[in-house]
């Protein structure tokens, strides 16, 4: 909506003090004013919402460089092991695999032994078979 050319308000209330006016178009003048305060107005509101939007966003975007700042220091601040410490780590890790793996042979070969004096068993008696 194009906005309607009015006369200054003061020059309005000056017209109408001097009687170059009537009130009629006095108050026509004024409503033609309010029309258009309410039109800037809306105007303003909607300007409003709109850098606020903006805002909010900003916000938003802030806070995820916050975070990610925060999980790079926590990151960065976390202990880097010195060579010594890496190699001495590995060679812990590689005897617990070692003697991970004895004891999984000896399980195994307990299990084959019982298996096998079962299987002894068995052919010995065959009453246990039934």
């Amino acid at each position: 909506m194009k906005p309607i050319d009015t006369y200054d308000h003061k020059r309005v209330l000056a017209d109408y003090v001097n009687g170059k006016i009537t009130a009629e178009m006095a108050v026509g003048h004024c409503l033609q004013h309010i029309d258009q305060l309410y039109a800037a107005q809306e105007a303003a509101a909607a300007g409003q919402r709109a850098w606020q939007a903006k805002v909010n966003q900003l916000e938003d975007d802030l806070k995820a460089l916050r975070a990610a700042v925060n999980r790079r220091q926590k990151e960065a601040a976390k202990p880097v092991l010195s060579e010594a410490e890496g190699t001495d780590r590995l060679r812990t890790l590689e005897n617990n695999l070692t003697a991970l793996n004895v004891t999984v042979y000896q399980i195994k070969n307990d299990v084959d032994h019982l298996q096998a004096r079962l299987s002894n068993a068995d052919e010995e008696d065959p009453s246990a078979k039934n």
